[in-house]
Formats: C-alpha cells, structure tokens, sequence
C-alpha cells in the first residue's frame, strides 16, 4: 500500500467513525510496512487535509462548478482533497505527480467517472492556482471570510471575534494551522537535561532548551519518537511548556498526598511525580479504564511507583483528605487546535456551556476531599471565558472556604493575568492555548446554605 492510498484510508476511515484522528493515524502507521520518507508524507497528508478541510473543500465546489464535495462518495472526497492539498501546499511533489496519483487511486475506489472528474479538477486547479474569489470579502462578512480562508468552523471564529477582535482571530487561526514542534520534559527520577540534550543531539535531533519552564526541550527532526532510544528509556515525555504551569502552581513536596481527578493518559501525574521525586502518593483517578491502562503503561517507562491508578468518576468520588488537588479538567481543547487537528470539526458551540458545568462539578468534588489549608489548582487546554474564569467565578461563588491565590509567585510573569490566572494563547506565546488558576481551602467550615 502507497502513502496515499495509507493516508485515503485513514481519512476514510475518520469520515465513517468517531475515533480520533492521532489514534487513527498512529494505528495505520504501525500496522504499515512503509519507510520513514512514505511514513512522513502519510503524516503530512491525514493532517493537512484535516487542518485545512473547509478551505480545501471551499475550493473544490468552486472548481466542481455545480456539483459540490458533500455529495461525492467519502473516497472521492477525500482522494480530491488529498490531491488538492499536495498542489497548494506541498512545493516539492510537483502537481502532475499528485493529479496522476489521485487518479489512479479514483480508479481503485471509484469508476472511470469518478477518475476523470478527479484528474478535471485536480487540472483546473492547477490552472487556477491559489483561489481567492470562493470566499466572501472580509469587511463585508468577517465570520465567513476568516473561517473559509483560515479553515474554521464559523462559530468558533465568532466567538473570537466578539472577544478578540479581528487581528487577533486571524492570528490566533494562523497559529491553529501551523504544525507545531516537538516539546519533551525531561524525566529528572531517570536524567538530566544535560544529559538527555546530548544523548539526543547524538541521534541526529536538533535541541534547543524550554522558553518558560525548568526541563523542558525542543526538538526538530524527530521522526517517530518512539524509535529513540531515550523514549524507550523513559528519559523524557511528550508534553507541552504550558502544561507545565499548571503543575508549577500546584508546587507538590515529598511526601504528600496528591489527587490527580483527570489524570489519564498520565503526562500531568508523571510530571507531579518528578516534582515530588517519586516520593509520596499521587491518586491517579479517571472514568476509562483503558485510558489508566495508558498511564499506567507510561509510569512503568518513566520509572514511577508513587502513582496509584483508581477508575472512578470524579463527579462523585470521596477518598480521605487529600495535601492538594489537581483538576486538569475536560474541555472543548479549543487551545491546542494546532496539535489536534481534527478537533475544531468535533466541537459544537453548545459544548461550551455543558462542559462548563462537567468541569464546576469536578472542581466541587476536589475541593470537598481537599485538606483545609490544603492547594487546588484548575487547569484546561482552552482559551475560552467559560470553561476557565466564569467556571472560578461560579465555584468561589458556591464555596467560601476557597480564596483565589494569584498565580504570579509560582510561573513567569508574562504568563499571568491582571486578576492572578495563568493564560497562554498560540499567536501570542507559542504555546498552546491553556488556563490555570490556584485555590486555597481556609481552616474553616463550607457552608453552601449561606449562599442566597
């Protein structure tokens, strides 16, 4: 099986399922016999054709001219959009090569029809070039110009703009469909920093060190990482700068008692576990259990034996008393759109306000269960309103034994907000888009009653 026709079946595969797309992907290559190169291109075709789908798509009922995409079978749709995107986006496979690529995989999965209107668009579009006349003009319909040329969906480019504003949408869009790099921890229960930068510098890697957060490195030229050697070592984790704020905030020490409510697939509880040296107990709670088998997989190659897997739902869980808490809580992902491609086709604008109620519900079982005196910290990988202040706002409201704790003593200014939260945005920080904010729990009692 070619790279394409590997990358056809994914994308086929995505159209008539709900997996995700990482998994789907991930799941194709292993069970490919294809090399690094081919391997690379199916990577780089099930992205960018996820990434740019409404633009893509926006150009193909241009091209198709009265016939429009949604009514073709899923792998003509898809061998177009293929096809297409290696002409627009792709420099060195010249476009002949992709039209003559896609026609023979028309000709597998469809007719001699559907192989001649794939090799008639796919000339057209060669013709034509970059398109700019298929979406509206952005003064006269912003929402409509900015989601068809930066490939989003038009609820969530409305939301941005009435909170944003127009420069920022665009840029915050253009970040969204840049393919991020590799950012690795390093594992300090197993390495060093030192060490781990020349152990992978010697692989052919190119390193260079964190921007904002201790042990954190960025990697160029990686590959599949599971195939180094210090992977397998458990020397480091996959895991973004941002997602290390949290955790900073969360400050654990030796010894302690830690609840993680969200915890799978383990990259946070790994993270508190070398905060800690390994030394204490961290509850490691998730709902799938498969999910734990994850984390649990992960702790065994990074070396952690204070993590303690439980399968409960953190709605409704109750454990002794706990040093501090740790809810890094579902949400809408709307932060981290760059990595998960396939995200902003999932979510719907009536997400927001029912995760918003999912995540108070968590944060209510975690301060129940937390010491007085005790820490919780609250943290998502979305940049929106609802799901992050109005959510600390909801819950201070309904307890008045938690105080908001200003963010600024414990991660870099920069990353701090007026009102003490921490927020980071793709276009502005490089980073992905992510919220925390630290609780205190006072030394007295909750009374919910004197709340009117």
């Amino acid at each position: 099986m070619t790279a394409r026709e590997t990358a056809l079946r994914v994308l086929h595969r995505l159209d008539e399922s709900d997996l995700f797309a990482d998994w789907a992907l991930d799941s194709a290559l292993r069970r490919s016999h294809l090399q690094r190169r081919d391997r690379a291109l199916v990577t780089e075709l099930v992205n960018g054709v996820l990434r740019w789908r409404k633009y893509l798509d926006g150009v193909l009922d241009y091209l198709l001219k009265g016939t429009r995409t949604a009514g073709l079978t899923s792998w003509i749709r898809n061998i177009l959009r293929i096809g297409l995107y290696q002409i627009l986006f792709l420099d060195k496979i010249p476009p002949a090569v992709a039209t003559h690529e896609s026609v023979s995989l028309a000709k597998k999965f469809g007719h001699t029809g559907t192989a001649s209107l794939v090799n008639a668009v796919l000339r057209n579009a060669i013709k034509a070039g970059r398109i700019e006349t298929f979406y509206p003009p952005l003064a006269k319909d912003p929402v409509g110009h900015i989601g068809m040329r930066y490939s989003h969906p038009d609820w969530m480019v409305r939301r941005w703009l009435e909170r944003y504003g127009q420069e920022d949408t665009i840029a915050l869009c253009l970040a969204n469909n840049q393919v991020p790099g590799v950012v690795v921890r390093v594992n300090p229960l197993k390495t060093t920093v030192d060490r781990l930068k020349e152990n992978l510098r010697s692989e052919g890697l190119k390193v260079d060190n964190g921007s904002l957060v201790p042990g954190y490195l960025h990697l160029k030229r990686v590959g599949d990482i599971r195939r180094l050697e210090a992977f397998r070592q458990g020397w480091f984790q996959v895991q973004d700068e941002s997602a290390g704020l949290s955790l900073l905030l969360l400050a654990p020490e030796p010894g302690e008692v830690i609840l993680d409510l969200c915890s799978a697939p383990g990259g946070k509880t790994a993270h508190i576990a070398g905060l800690m040296g390994d030394r204490g107990l961290i509850l490691a709670v998730d709902r799938h259990k498969r999910r734990l088998k994850d984390l649990v997989d992960n702790c065994h190659r990074l070396g952690i034996s204070s993590a303690r897997p439980l399968v409960a739902d953190g709605k409704n869980l109750w454990v002794q008393p706990v040093d501090r808490v740790l809810v890094d809580a579902p949400c809408s992902g709307l932060g981290v759109l760059a990595r998960r491609v396939d995200l902003r086709w999932g979510k719907k604008d009536e997400d927001i306000p029912r995760l918003a109620q999912l995540q108070l519900q968590l944060l209510m079982t975690g301060a129940n269960v937390l010491k007085p005196g005790g820490v919780l910290v609250y943290s998502t990988c979305t940049i929106e309103d609802q799901e992050n202040e109005e959510v600390v706002a909801s819950l201070l409201f309904q307890r008045d034994d938690l105080r908001l704790e200003s963010a600024t003593s414990f991660v870099p200014a920069e990353t701090v907000t007026e009102k003490g939260f921490v927020r980071t945005f793709p276009h502005r920080d490089g980073l992905d888009g992510t919220f925390a904010a630290r609780l205190r729990k006072l030394k007295r009692g909750y009374f919910p009653w004197t709340k009117s």
